[in-house]
């Protein structure tokens, strides 16, 4: 298999591709509702951009769970739900800046909603694309790996041998986990 092959199969990538699908359904719940509640039903852009995140984060939360990482069973609310959440108000307070940014400069420039909504529309979805990236690894690597239905050989999948036969051995890679990071090792805290 090539290098190429090698690297979209790996499972970070389909977990991406899939991450990727999830959030362009999130931008279509999430737009309508902003666009509903900005344009239709006159609310001011931050009310408006905070109704909109309210209700996709939920549809959200339970695709990226379920279909992007294959985790079944409950949740973990203290290790998957506040973490996504929080996650979720990051995005929610870049956007709230640039919607409330763009509403003022969109009623300054003009007079037609169908306009405004449009320029406060596009500043929430860039402000969210931002955060869109990091989100991924963060959750990818601390919310849900810890807790993930993978296997061991998943794991092994995405240690990818480098193609430089100099760079070999020299640098050894070993996925890092939140909860190991940040709790002390049972054994050293025995003695």
């Amino acid at each position: 298999m090539s290098a190429i092959g090698a690297a979209i199969a790996a499972p970070r990538t389909k977990r991406f591709i899939r991450y990727a699908l999830v959030s362009a359904v999130n931008v279509v719940i999430g737009q309508a509702l902003l666009i509903l509640a900005f344009g239709v039903l006159g609310w001011s852009a931050v009310s408006a951009n905070a109704f909109s995140a309210a209700l996709a984060t939920g549809p959200a939360y339970i695709l990226s769970r379920r279909w992007v990482w294959k985790m079944a069973g409950r949740s973990h609310l203290l290790g998957e739900v506040v973490p996504f959440w929080g996650l979720t108000l990051l995005g929610l307070a870049a956007s709230t800046g640039a919607v409330a940014l763009a509403e003022d400069v969109a009623t300054r420039i003009t007079l037609d909603r169908a306009v405004q909504t449009t320029i406060v529309a596009a500043a929430a979805l860039a402000a969210y694309g931002v955060v869109w990236a990091i989100r991924f690894v963060l959750l990818d690597r601390f919310v849900f790996a810890t807790r993930s239905a993978a296997s061991s050989e998943e794991a092994a999948a995405e240690l990818v041998p480098t193609p430089w036969p100099v760079l070999e051995g020299t640098l050894e890679l070993q996925p890092v986990r939140l909860a190991e990071a940040l709790l002390p090792d049972r054994e050293m805290s025995r003695k």
